[in-house]
């Protein structure tokens, strides 16, 4: 993976970033054992962290699903349960539970997450709400209070601090909803399949990952090892390198879209051309 990671990550420059600003953006991915956030787990997750077009940081894993059982001690979630993750979904991800069974527990392993996705982060990924919805799930078995701001806002998961707590009964500090109340607007997720939705609106087949990647032909496509998290971390990114090259070609702009178009293009109703005066 390290070989795929040097050859076929873009290079050159996918965003714009404000002047005297930096921006901070992390595409990720998750594998879980299904589709319910709230019972299923993830069992890997990949990332690839950047700065200003310059990649800082680079993170993959398996993960051993743990469940807390008193103050101090956590056991593993029996993965071996058709329950948990069945045949069917092994089959996709590839990915046998004898491998999770000796992957570092979660409880171990989401406070590194959350540290890559950080408070000035911008999160992108494909489908990213479902990834997104088991993220703060792990989060929160870990005991992770502070979630990441990127979650929050006009172009998080959740609109406010309140609906988030009624929602998982759980009560932040009056600091951390201080801090997410001014900061939270300055970040948030771009999802790359809504993105593409609106940007390729004439594409008639299908916007899964694999398809797009495909047709795209994007470089490390023809191995297909889709559902295996840095590989789609890798796909990911050369869709949202595609995406934002075609606002700019398609529209005969004299430079990249600044991020907050890519923001509000993923996170609200507009069209590409409905965003265009505003930016332009």
């Amino acid at each position: 993976m390290k070989r795929l990671l040097s050859k076929q990550l873009p290079t050159k420059r996918f965003y714009s970033s404000p002047s005297n600003s930096v921006v901070d953006l992390t595409i990720l991915d998750c594998e879980t054992t299904g589709r319910k956030s709230t019972f299923h787990r993830i069992v890997e997750v990949a990332a690839v962290r950047y700065q200003n077009n310059n990649l800082i940081e680079k993170y993959s894993t398996l993960v051993c699903p743990t469940t807390r059982v008193s103050p101090d001690k956590y056991v593993n979630v029996d993965v071996f349960s058709e329950k948990y993750y069945s045949k069917d979904t092994q089959s996709v991800t590839n990915i046998a539970p004898e491998l999770l069974a000796t992957a570092p527990s979660s409880h171990t392993i989401f406070p590194a997450v959350r540290r890559i996705i950080s408070d000035d982060t911008i999160l992108v990924g494909h489908n990213l709400p479902f990834d997104a919805a088991f993220l703060i799930e792990e989060f929160l078995r870990a005991e992770i209070s502070d979630i990441s701001a990127c979650f929050f806002g006009p172009y998080g998961l959740y609109n406010t601090v309140e609906e988030f707590e009624q929602e998982k009964k759980v009560t932040l500090s009056n600091e951390r909803k201080q801090f997410l109340e001014e900061n939270s607007a300055s970040t948030g997720m771009i999802c790359t399949l809504k993105l593409a939705k609106k940007i390729m609106n004439d594409f008639e087949g299908s916007f899964s990952l694999s398809t797009l990647s495909k047709v795209l032909q994007f470089p490390g496509h023809e191995t297909g090892n889709y559902h295996r998290a840095m590989f789609d971390v890798i796909m990911t990114q050369h869709l949202w390198v595609h995406l934002v090259k075609q606002v700019t070609k398609r529209n005969g702009l004299p430079k990249t879209p600044p991020i907050k178009f890519f923001l509000e293009l993923s996170n609200t109703k507009l069209s590409v051309q409905d965003l265009l005066p505003k930016y332009f």
